[in-house]
């Protein structure tokens, strides 16, 4: 779904996306005694006095379902910096059912939390419903911008993660403040109270702002019975879908109940105590598997570059054995540049590590790799002038007429190559803060001029 990838970066807005973690909260049953006139956030020293945007005392007893008062202590957030590798046993205390509804149809799902920690879970039940897969797919998503793949296939049980520059745990903490303020400080409340939930038991208030964008979204923030966000480590946790909890300036936590911008949105249906548990320890992290491929390949691949110096060494003319050379170096630079990311990839087993993901849109390995290829267009030119000058000498005017075709036909690619590498090089320059509008005049590059023209020599 287009539009549910949209609402995720709309929540990037106030820092909560972003920086994934994650956390859930307890909505108290109907049978459960209501003690009247009890504030719902109490009076310790530590909390600072509502500000502007916040939801006020007499908003706040409006929406809550069920007066409790909050916790004197903080409860949730307070492990936020337990770091837990891919092959950890995690546990999950929460469970949060949300309902994901716009035009290209509605989905209904459920992922674990823990309060503690921020780690969140999204099970294979609830991914399966989202996207068909061949194998079972888990995925855990850390309170650092982390998301955890975990894929059960026939070829074996393999594990890896996207990481994020946008939060790591040396800054988590400014991180998360800053993005509550940015919140409470630039959404508005609208004056509408609403009822989430697949029973409407979350009475929220309605807040308003822009994206990135500049398009509106809505924010909607209930009452957080029994969660008090420690704020000394951070001020949001969110789980899967940007759903959970933020912590405003004044300490005071609240629950995020939904999500909505332009015509989709993303609510939370439910939310109750749960005990569940997922081991990472029956999954090999895809960085070990890739790191044994490549040491087996080496030889070959040693042996391989060996045998080309040695025929370029061996060329007698000197233009061709000099761009034969050149390649070589080429290839050489390019290997190792392979071997040092699939190294730190077998280390990590992090998607960023992957040999050529980041060079997709550096300026550098880009010229480099058009320069690969333009090199051997000239290597090409080279041979085929060789054979021309033979045939020329043996008045072949067939081998003669093949040559001058073949050449033509390569001096054209070369050109081709050099033509689409300048373009492409202005274009990630031009439009290096403006992805979607780089993205689109590459690829109107690439359907123009980036596929080689056929030709016929024979």
């Amino acid at each position: 779904m287009k539009k549910i990838v949209y609402l995720l970066l709309c929540t990037s807005v106030f820092g909560l996306a972003q920086q994934k973690p994650k956390s859930k909260a307890n909505v108290p049953s109907s049978n459960e005694k209501i003690k009247p006139n009890v504030p719902l956030l109490n009076d310790a020293d530590d909390l600072l006095p509502i500000v502007v945007n916040e939801p006020s005392q007499n908003e706040l007893l409006e929406v809550v379902s069920a007066q409790v008062t909050m916790p004197k202590t903080p409860n949730a957030g307070t492990t936020i910096y337990e770091k837990l590798s891919l092959q950890s046993n995690f546990t999950f205390n929460k469970k949060v059912g949300f309902m994901v509804a716009s035009s290209e149809g509605d989905m209904v799902g459920h992922f674990f939390l823990n309060t503690k920690n921020g780690y969140s879970l999204l099970p294979h039940e609830a991914l399966s419903e989202m996207a068909k897969s061949d194998g079972e797919i888990n995925q855990i998503m850390s309170p650092f911008s982390e998301f955890f793949q975990y894929i059960k296939s026939s070829e074996g049980n393999f594990v890896m993660k996207m990481s994020s520059d946008i939060s790591s745990e040396s800054n988590h903490d400014w991180i998360s403040k800053e993005g509550s303020k940015k919140f409470f400080s630039t959404f508005k409340k609208t004056g509408k109270i609403v009822k989430l939930g697949g029973q409407k038991q979350f009475k929220s208030i309605e807040y308003s702002g822009k994206d990135e964008n500049g398009k509106t979204i809505y924010v909607y923030l209930a009452a957080a019975p029994d969660i008090r966000i420690d704020t000394r480590k951070t001020y949001s946790l969110t789980g899967h879908w940007g759903l959970g909890y933020i912590a405003s300036p004044s300490k005071r936590t609240y629950m995020i109940t939904g999500i909505k911008g332009g015509d989709a949105g993303i609510f939370m249906t439910y939310i109750e105590n749960a005990s569940h548990s997922f081991s990472g320890k029956i999954y090999q992290p895809m960085g070990e598997r890739i790191g044994t491929a490549i040491e087996e390949k080496m030889p070959e691949i040693e042996a391989s570059m060996a045998e080309a110096i040695a025929q370029a060494n061996a060329e007698e003319d000197p233009k061709l054995r000099q761009l034969m050379l050149e390649q070589i170096k080429q290839m050489q630079n390019l290997n190792s540049k392979t071997l040092s990311n699939a190294k730190d990839f077998s280390k990590s087993s992090d998607v960023k590590d992957v040999p050529f993901i980041n060079d997709v849109n550096d300026p550098k390995a880009t010229a480099d790799f058009y320069d690969i290829q333009i090199v051997a267009r000239e290597q090409s030119i080279r041979e085929v002038e060789l054979g021309l000058i033979e045939a020329e000498k043996s008045n072949d005017n067939k081998r003669i007429n093949r040559y001058s075709c073949t050449k033509n036909c390569y001096i054209t690619e070369r050109n081709r190559l050099q033509k689409v590498k300048t373009e492409h090089l202005n274009f990630l320059n031009q439009y290096k803060n403006d992805e979607d509008k780089r993205d689109e005049k590459i690829n109107q590059l690439m359907q123009t001029d980036g596929i080689p023209k056929a030709c016929e020599c024979e």
